[in-house]
């Protein structure tokens, strides 16, 4: 009987090309080939010792640091480089030399397919050619990546030479190939090129796919739910960039770059707004209409999307889907699952159609020509709904500050949004007399509370700033609209350039806050905020539980939490100052723009435009983590629990 490979060489030897390719591509000397050669070498070599683990670790480490400090050499003054590289280094071996707790109850591993590795080894050269400038090494690099790709497929057609899908991914394998030679000859435009590494990355999750099906890393990903939004989430990032990375997306025939195409990508896919390019000028129809698409898809979730897909067709999930799904949509009962998704569904649909058609004709009543109209208004509706604040006006919606009707409908769309199909489809029973759930009277109570209380202080604080020159309704109406844009959507009827300090604070306040959960929204969420205002009370009251509206908040709920807000805290204070340390900018600037990426809200004080590639590469990170939530961040590191059936001794210790 054949041996079989452990885990960890088999996860080596896949990364040894990579390495090599690395180093390669960096070092512009024979030495330079020597290190990445031998490196690559050492890891395939300690692959074969399969017993051996602690050798294969050991050889690994040396390999990754070797790789690091000669890339970093000739690499030190590309910051963006060097941030991915000291990033994927420190995962690297935190998997190599992670340690496996011994507990009272038993954890099956899963052994990864000794050539699952290959596949992950081409999607990380795709992300490397997606950054490199220089098209000559980036073709061989996306060459490289096409062979590894081609390997699983390889053996495929070894036992089975009418596989029909084998055949088609060595053919797109081999136009990739064909196409990075192409490229590296011709010099023409990099979009070409990144479509070459995009076909490698595309066969090589079909090849992940087909390996050991319910095993490995696919598995991992699918059966877990925080492990599946992020992996969706990066998926739709991932897919988004390509498409308007596209020549055609653009009306500038050298595109738009890849760096802002991602910007750009990960903006809309976290429907956060905040943006590098104008969509009017810098986004050809096809582009402005990929933009729309990954607001859509990101804002409802790809996973609502395609389940309730399913149901239309009659076809159903697996019982392991369904309890994954009942976890991302927080449904306890199972069978109410697809009943939640096509709520979410109708809701959408109806609102963004409604909302769509009143902003066409107001749009049209204000001199805009009708086929424009149209398409504004179907963007507008659906980009408010989504909470993502894109807008295809250079000035977003400045022009329509003296336009209540525009104003209202924007708003009321953004509400919707972000409170979540649940709340909404639960206000016309409380209006029948039935009583609200506690989720659903606090979203609404947290929501007015912070709607009339931002409208207020930005009307009082604003009046004779940024306000002034509006009549007294036209200045009403645009201090409820930036209460309402402020926690969640990020639009703007005004010119932020003139804001008092103070109005700063109140902004980054409510962003911090965002929506509701279940909704399009970001930041830490109402209810949080809620739960955390009622337990400080309880506290002062001294009280130990924390209770409101006739019901007691279990303690779980508190401690959930208390851990998402101060892991926002944690996050806010680390990008701000990486920021600092990476972008020449004011403190109140940096803090400003990241407090809005990781709220998703959206707005800026002009720092998104001082970015450079660094710059850009953290905020990019800030809005991806508020999507995804920090407390679903910490649990796609670790989805350890607690396996004990007893307490342990209580003690009492002194704070504050």
């Amino acid at each position: 009987m054949p041996s079989r490979w452990s885990p960890v060489p088999s996860w080596i030897a896949s990364v040894a090309p990579l390495i090599v390719a690395l180093v390669v591509a960096y070092v512009d000397s024979v030495w330079g080939v020597v290190a990445g050669i031998g490196c690559g070498l050492l890891l395939f070599g300690c692959a074969q010792v399969r017993p051996t683990r602690p050798i294969a670790q050991t050889v690994a480490t040396l390999a990754v640091v070797g790789a690091l400090g000669v890339v970093g050499v000739h690499a030190v003054h590309r910051h963006v480089l060097m941030l991915l590289l000291m990033v994927a280094s420190t995962l690297m071996l935190g998997s190599l030399w992670r340690k496996v707790p011994q507990g009272d109850r038993i954890r099956i591993e899963r052994e990864p397919h000794p050539l699952e590795g290959t596949s992950v080894a081409s999607i990380c050269l795709v992300a490397f050619v997606a950054l490199e400038s220089r098209a000559a090494s980036a073709a061989g690099v996306a060459a490289i990546g096409a062979f590894i790709a081609s390997i699983p497929w390889m053996r495929v057609l070894r036992r089975q030479w009418n596989n029909w899908l084998a055949w088609c991914a060595v053919t797109i394998l081999l136009v990739a190939m064909g196409m990075s030679a192409w490229v590296a000859i011709t010099r023409v435009s990099g979009a070409y090129l990144m479509i070459s590494a995009v076909l490698s990355g595309m066969s090589a999750l079909l090849s992940m796919v087909r390996l050991r099906a319910g095993r490995g890393i696919l598995a991992l990903v699918l059966e877990h739910p925080a492990r599946l939004l992020v992996g969706t989430f990066a998926g739709l990032c991932a897919v988004g960039t390509v498409m308007l990375a596209l020549p055609w997306s653009s009306p500038r025939t050298e595109g738009v770059g890849i760096l802002d195409a991602a910007f750009s990508s990960v903006s809309a896919s976290c429907v956060t707004g905040l943006t590098v390019l104008d969509p009017s000028t810098d986004l050809s129809v096809f582009g402005q209409l990929s933009l729309l698409l990954l607001i859509q898809a990101g804002g409802l979730g790809i996973m609502t999307i395609s389940s309730s897909a399913l149901s239309l067709l009659g076809r159903r999930l697996s019982l392991r889907q369904e309890a994954v799904m009942a976890s991302l949509v927080s449904r306890e009962n199972r069978a109410d699952v697809y009943h939640a998704l096509r709520r979410t569904l109708s809701v959408t649909l109806v609102f963004e159609t409604v909302g769509a058609w009143i902003l066409a004709f107001s749009f049209v009543r204000l001199g805009t020509p009708w086929p424009k109209a149209l398409w504004h208004g179907v963007f507008t509706s659906i980009s408010a709904f989504c909470n993502a604040g894109f807008a295809l006006q250079p000035d977003n919606l400045i022009h329509y500050q003296r336009s209540p009707i525009v104003l209202d409908t924007v708003s009321l769309l953004i509400i919707a949004g972000g409170l979540s199909p649940v709340v909404i489809v639960a206000l016309p029973h409380a209006l029948r007399g039935r009583r609200l759930g506690l989720q659903a009277k606090v979203a609404i109570v947290s929501t007015v509370f912070l709607l009339v209380l931002g409208s207020i202080s930005y009307g009082a604080l604003e009046w004779e700033r940024t306000l002034a020159g509006l009549t007294t309704w036209d200045r009403i109406h645009n201090a409820w609209f930036q209460s309402v844009t402020l926690r969640t959507a990020g639009f703007c009827s005004v010119d932020y350039q003139g804001l008092h300090p103070a109005t700063w604070v109140m902004m980054m306040v409510l962003m911090f806050v965002g929506g509701c959960p279940g909704g399009t929204a970001g930041g830490i969420k109402t209810t949080t905020a809620f739960v955390l205002l009622v337990a400080l009370l309880g506290a002062l009251r001294g009280k130990a539980s924390a209770e409101v509206f006739g019901r007691t908040i279990p303690a779980p709920t508190v401690f959930k939490a208390t851990a998402i807000a101060t892991l926002s805290g944690m996050a806010t204070m680390i990008a701000v100052s990486l920021l600092l340390i990476a972008q020449p900018l004011a403190i109140p600037v940096a803090l400003f723009e990241v407090v809005s990426a990781l709220g998703t809200v959206g707005l800026s004080l002009g720092g998104t435009a001082q970015l450079d590639e660094t710059g850009k590469i953290l905020i990019m990170g800030c809005m991806f983590l508020g999507r995804v939530g920090p407390l679903t961040a910490f649990l796609i590191l670790s989805d350890r629990r607690a396996a004990s059936s007893w307490e342990l001794p209580a003690e009492e210790i002194e704070v504050g």
